[in-house]
């Protein structure tokens, strides 16, 4: 069942190139649109490292999905704790690099925005830049149920795997106990030449019964 461990990843992979493409775009519009008002919580930058966080994983996940799809099998063993450091760097250092940070943007990604969150609640900029206080508060919310929606499926997949292998580890254990050894027949030798002549198969066959 590790074939649908690394399907439910592809699929987030999938998922997270198209995603980050549209929110890399809107969170750097909006960063170098509002990067001269006013915001005491400077909302503006933020919008700009959050963009570039968010290019930066739709470019990782275009690499594994469009260039080497070994990269993304380095990325799902390193999650799953299954990768040596020989295996790491037996494709390389860009796609081994690149396979290492489809697992750390993402977690710099949620920090950033927590951090997000905790300007916004604060400060001046509710009355001095209301528009971009509500554009970075939608990127927030949709990062963070992004971000809730991937955990709650990998780990949903996760424990659908480990059940089936239990599962069947259990079948497979009272499917050899209850097996039962068919008997073997006796088979003593006899004379082969009475297996020549015009007689034969059948003369095989009559000695045959005969044992």
């Amino acid at each position: 069942m590790a074939a649908s461990g690394e399907t439910a990843f592809r699929q987030v992979t999938d998922f997270g190139y198209s995603a980050g493409v549209v929110m890399s775009v809107v969170a750097l519009s909006t960063g170098f649109l509002y990067s001269g008002v006013s915001c005491d919580m400077n909302l503006g930058e933020w919008n700009i490292v959050n963009g570039v966080l968010l290019a930066t994983l739709a470019f990782i996940c275009y690499f594994q999905l469009r260039i080497s799809s070994k990269a993304m099998q380095l990325s799902y063993k390193l999650l799953s704790g299954d990768c040596s450091v020989q295996e790491l760097l037996s494709e390389g250092v860009l796609p081994a690099s690149l396979s290492v940070g489809r697992l750390l943007v993402p977690v710099l990604l949620l920090i950033w925005t927590i951090e997000g969150l905790l300007r916004a609640r604060y400060g001046t900029c509710a009355s001095t830049a209301p528009l971009l206080l509500g554009i970075s508060l939608t990127e927030i919310v949709l990062q963070l149920a992004c971000f809730i929606s991937i955990a709650f499926y990998m780990v949903s997949t996760h424990s659908r795997i480990c059940v089936y292998d239990e599962v069947s580890a259990a079948i497979g254990s009272v499917t050899r106990a209850n097996v039962v050894e068919t008997p073997r027949l006796p088979f003593t030798d006899y004379n082969q030449s009475t297996c020549y002549g015009s007689s034969f198969p059948f003369s095989c066959l009559r000695d045959a019964s005969a044992i």
